[in-house]
């Protein structure tokens, strides 16, 4: 019903910001685990690219601690920071890997 997807959208406000956030949804939506559906390099890639969004989306696309701190990078506080294509494009394919495995676990042939 609507009533119960808007109860379950408050529940999950804006956790799916992030990698580890949105794995810890999709395991208690879906009872699906993500560190099954990818390889440990695809989770550091995603995670990195997701991190550098909210940098991007709301520093002006400057690194700030909280980048420092989810990535765990030599990288500099108040550097610019970008996305190029090579991560846009791993992180749709990773995005495609992760629909993928969360419709084969909810509808399975």
């Amino acid at each position: 019903s609507a009533e119960d997807v808007a109860a379950a959208m408050k529940k999950i406000r804006n956790r799916c910001q992030s990698f580890d956030g949105s794995a810890k949804v999709l395991s208690e939506l879906f009872s699906v685990d993500l560190d099954a559906a990818l390889e440990p390099a695809a989770i550091d890639r995603f995670r990195r690219t997701v991190e550098k969004r909210h940098s991007i989306t709301h520093n002006l696309g400057t690194i700030d601690r909280k980048y420092l701190e989810a990535v765990q990078s030599g990288e500099v506080e108040g550097r610019d920071i970008s996305l190029d294509e090579q991560e846009v494009v791993g992180s749709l394919d990773t995005s495609l890997i992760i629909v993928r495995y969360i419709h084969t676990a909810l509808f399975p042939k």
